[in-house]
């Protein structure tokens, strides 16, 4: 593997990261769009990442699928996601007859890396938590968190990595 290749997962994810996390800051009129971008980078956080999955890396042996559970940047993050590799995205709203998302899982088979994002309300819903801890058992999964710090504590069973 180049150190090109190493470098690009890196800087993509870092990407991906503080342009989300922008995306839910853009709400402050009063900041200024780099005091908005600085503000989002400082306020990531990266937990659970003892797998060392993130930086991910290896892109081409991957394939990736998004999953919105919830969240309003979705769109954005997917939108720039699939700058750097092919990303398809799903939606649980489009599973919501499905109480325990069987569907979405039954869906996903055919991927290996798994993004969710989940919003703030979302993460209270014990279907959600049994959405993850499936994906968690058979793919490579990072869960993107937006909402307060108190919603952490609902994902402490976790063991993949968790942008916050």
């Amino acid at each position: 593997m180049s150190k090109y290749c190493i470098y690009s997962s890196i800087s993509i994810l870092s990407l991906l990261i503080t342009l989300s996390s922008f995306a839910s800051s853009c709400h402050n009129p009063s900041l200024t769009w780099l005091e908005q971008m600085n503000a989002s980078r400082q306020s990531t956080v990266l937990l659970h990442n003892d797998s060392s999955l993130i930086p991910v890396i290896d892109l081409d042996n991957k394939r990736f699928a998004s999953v919105n559970i919830g969240s309003v940047n979705a769109t954005m993050f997917d939108s720039i996601a699939n700058k750097y590799t092919a990303v398809d995205r799903f939606s649980a709203e489009a599973y919501k007859s499905d109480a325990n998302l069987n569907g979405l899982s039954t869906d996903l088979k055919l991927y290996n890396s798994v993004i969710v994002q989940i919003g703030q309300e979302a993460i209270y819903k014990e279907s959600t938590l049994r959405f993850l801890k499936d994906m968690e058992r058979s793919k490579q999964l990072v869960v993107v968190l937006y909402g307060a710090a108190n919603t952490l504590a609902h994902l402490d069973s976790l063991e993949s990595p968790l942008i916050w």
